[in-house]
């Protein structure tokens, strides 16, 4: 996700993707806030901050930021139907957890645990960086990443994939690029 103040500065951005068959779009009319993978964030902030919210906690494990599917989200349910526990509470009783759901309470309490000493960007740097959630929205997106492989992307556009988990000033670093472009060289088939 590119963010810019004005729509404009996007325009350029937006055909030089086009141009290399990156799928991209520039919400129109569209609050930033009203963008799926912001309410995303927003869900895991609010569970993180009120883990009693069941609702903001669904949202977030149905997100690209766990990726759990909608039997997995039926079970947590079901789990805490028989118990007077929170989601978030139920997520640490393993013994009523399916095996892809054991440690999504640790992950969970990591993130907390960031977003309770650290101020809020540098809470979400970190959660970022942590959970890999660039790299997973690009592996869960294959029409990006089939795009990306298909016309071998500039470094330089890497890097402005990855500008998401640079530094204040925009920056990235190499680590972050060279992460980004060993995984889309895994997508390409191991290059």
């Amino acid at each position: 996700m590119a963010l810019s103040r004005k729509r404009a500065s996007l325009l350029p951005l937006q055909e030089e993707l086009r141009a290399l068959h990156i799928p991209a779009q520039i919400g129109e009319k569209t609050e930033l806030i009203d963008c799926c993978e912001v309410l995303d964030v927003v869900a895991l902030l609010d569970v993180l901050v009120s883990p009693q919210h069941d609702l903001s906690l669904a949202r977030a494990l149905r997100s690209p930021l766990f990726n759990l599917s909608d039997d997995a989200l039926v079970q947590i349910a079901l789990a805490k139907s028989d118990s007077k526990q929170s989601w978030f509470e139920v997520l640490f009783n393993e013994e009523l957890l399916a095996p892809e759901l054991i440690g999504l309470g640790a992950t969970l309490t990591s993130y907390k645990a960031l977003v309770d000493r650290l101020p809020p960007h540098d809470a979400l740097q970190a959660i970022y960086s942590q959970g890999d959630v660039l790299e997973l929205r690009l592996i869960r997106n294959p029409d990006i990443l089939k795009s990306l492989a298909e016309h071998r992307m500039p470094g330089q556009l890497i890097v402005g994939f990855a500008a998401g988990r640079g530094s204040l000033d925009g920056s990235t670093d190499a680590a972050t690029a060279t992460e980004i472009a060993r995984t889309l060289a895994r997508q390409r088939g191991g290059e």
